[in-house]
């Protein structure tokens, strides 16, 4: 499998709601068809709605019983599955 490398462009932006960090990330062929415009378009892009969403959160909706029950269900899953690896454990390095 031959592994893709790809392009990280990290930025940083101060925002009237605070500072915003992010990356884009292409792969080589993508970063090299990209003008310094078009990455400064989907910079703002992010920032813009980062600090829209941050202005205007969506609205909290209150799970049902059935979502917590399932939600339940799952951490229980979960938990058995950590206690089952902790049972079978072997301590490395003791």
């Amino acid at each position: 499998m031959t592994e893709q490398i790809m392009v990280q462009v990290r930025f940083k932006e101060q925002t009237e709601v605070g500072e915003f960090n992010d990356a884009l990330y292409f792969t080589q062929a993508e970063y090299q068809a990209k003008s310094q415009v078009d990455i400064d378009v989907l910079k703002e892009a992010r920032v813009t709605n980062w600090v829209n969403t941050v202005k205007n959160p969506p609205a909290y909706v209150e799970p049902t019983k059935t979502e917590l029950q399932a939600q339940k269900a799952e951490l229980e899953t979960q938990l058995a599955d950590v206690n089952t690896k902790l049972l079978t454990a072997k301590d490395v390095g003791k």
